[in-house]
């Protein structure tokens, strides 16, 4: 299954992020993604319960890519 060139490339990004693997979904780009990515079954969102911050605890979240999304990587 062909997916987006942009899916693939936020994929493909969040290794390199700082922190790795953690979105904030109040970015339009991550919100749109995230979105696309867990409705595809591509990556599962999970809150950080001890993030520092308690009013960004539900906008900040790391992204655990599926086996479907590593396998969409590849592709």
């Amino acid at each position: 299954m062909a997916h987006d060139t942009g899916l693939i490339a936020w994929l493909r990004s969040l290794p390199e992020r700082q922190p790795p693997n953690q979105i904030d979904r109040r970015d339009p780009v991550d919100e749109r993604y995230s979105a696309i990515a867990v409705n595809e079954g591509l990556a599962a969102l999970h809150e950080l319960p001890n993030y520092a911050v308690d009013a960004d605890r539900t906008h900040v979240l790391l992204v655990d890519v599926t086996s479907a999304g590593l396998a969409a990587l590849a592709e």
